[in-house]
């Protein structure tokens, strides 16, 4: 059976799945992001973040962009990009299709502790190591909150670079009717300044290629007029840069490898 557009997909199965009105998926989102960012869970990671500023290389200055984080951003993913990701999901990378999928469908209820980036924010690091160096000291904070948390880098076809750093806290949402404490996963993607600078400029191109991306036409990586050609393989190549540039500084300031934290067995070690 052939799998559906997605514009297919949004009139037919994505309704019945129970993706037919957005009211209550804003609702649950305004109320989570203002539960999060007037919880004190915020307060204290911010002040984490900036206190590991001073194990960062020889400056306080070298870590951050700009060099102190005075608040956190957060940004609600849209409904609209939610019912893409459901297609996707259930859809595109669904090798059981018509059958749901491993894990089950994504629906209208379950996409808060599903779907990793309905709140998320970006941090942004001068220099290449530093959203791996900042990654282990999450996972330290993580381990003193007692939170679940998971990570991982992320380096894609298209250029993407960064590293993705999710937190589950639970907030309320309605479900079917209901308030009950819901895991919602938050995610903090951690980036450096040229990669940043990508992001912005590529970053609708990117998600719609997501979707395409099965049937896409790969002419132009032939074509060096075409948008795609120049955010993909710009986005390689300030990564190489970025690279060239992290090598050049630490010859120049080599950094104690005490300050770096590499796996949960080091994050132990530190704790302790």
């Amino acid at each position: 059976m052939p799998k559906p557009s997605f514009e297919e997909y949004k009139s037919g199965h994505a309704v019945e799945l129970g993706f037919n009105d957005p009211r209550a998926y804003e609702f649950n989102l305004r109320a989570a992001k203002l539960s999060l960012v007037e919880g004190g869970f915020v307060t204290r990671l911010i002040a984490v973040l900036n206190g590991i500023r001073e194990k960062y290389g020889h400056s306080m200055e070298l870590l951050f962009f700009p060099p102190e984080l005075r608040e956190i951003i957060w940004h609600v993913k849209t409904y609209d990009s939610v019912v893409d990701k459901s297609y996707r999901i259930n859809v595109i990378r669904n090798r059981n299709y018509p059958d749901e999928p491993e894990d089950g469908w994504i629906n209208s209820n379950n996409i808060y502790s599903r779907l990793n980036d309905l709140i998320r924010t970006r941090i942004v690091c001068k220099y290449m190591d530093g959203p791996k160096f900042i990654d282990g000291h999450l996972r330290i904070f993580s381990k003193s909150e007692g939170i679940d948390y998971r990570s991982e880098p992320k380096g894609t076809a298209a250029g993407y670079y960064a590293w993705h750093f999710y937190f589950r806290l639970n907030l309320a949402a309605m479900i079917e009717g209901n308030i009950v404490d819901t895991p919602f996963w938050i995610e903090l993607q951690i980036t450096t300044q040229l990669a940043d600078v990508m992001y912005i400029l590529t970053h609708e191109l990117y998600e719609k290629g997501r979707i395409l991306q099965e049937n896409s036409d790969l002419s132009w990586n032939w074509d060096p007029y075409a948008a795609e050609f120049r955010s993909t393989y710009l986005g390689h190549g300030l990564h190489l840069l970025e690279g060239v540039i992290q090598a050049l500084k630490d010859e120049i300031m080599p950094r104690s490898s005490t300050s770096l934290v590499k796996n949960d067995s080091d994050a132990d070690s530190v704790e302790k």
